[in-house]
């Protein structure tokens, strides 16, 4: 619990060194945490109402002490956290899957295992909304071609994750 006071036309929040008074009596803020509710408020301290919470995506970037029909409350500021993973599968173009293979080098032994497997791997290369990094061929052919994890993350990665997006491919 946190609780608060009025000084000069604001409220304030009580912290551990604060003492309050009422009619030439000083209580301490360890005496007053002591207190009903009823027994503070004489004392002019009142706890303080808490804030929103944030939305879904969101974090608190702020919160200030405000008055709230004479009461104290906390007044939250929210902001977009900066990267809010979904519960929703997190597909790479086709397209970028290509060219991350190619850039490492590796777009033969895709291509040759690609080659013994056409079934699987062509229904994977032909998903309209991209890969699923964690669909189970995938993780096959890595395997097979003993591809490292850092490839493989790299690979897979999200553009948002600091990959670049792909460029054209010439040609």
């Amino acid at each position: 619990m946190a609780y608060a006071r009025m000084k000069k036309g604001s409220w304030t929040a009580l912290n551990e060194d604060d003492a309050v008074s009422h009619n030439d009596v000083v209580a301490s803020y360890s005496t007053v945490m002591l207190w009903s509710g009823k027994e503070r408020e004489v004392f002019g301290v009142f706890e303080i109402a808490p804030g929103a919470p944030p939305p879904e995506g969101m974090l608190i970037a702020s919160t200030t002490l405000e008055d709230r029909d004479g009461r104290p409350a906390w007044v939250n500021t929210f902001e977009p956290i900066p990267y809010a993973p979904s519960d929703e599968p997190a597909f790479v173009p086709v397209a970028m899957l290509r060219q991350r293979i190619e850039k490492l080098g590796m777009w033969d032994d895709f291509a040759a295992y690609l080659a013994q497997n056409p079934a699987e791997m062509l229904k994977v290369l032909t998903l309209e909304g991209g890969v699923d990094p964690t669909y189970p061929a995938i993780t096959a052919a890595f395997e097979a071609m003993k591809v490292p994890e850092a490839a493989r993350a790299y690979i897979l990665a999200q553009p948002s994750a600091g990959v670049p997006d792909p460029q054209p491919i010439a040609g």
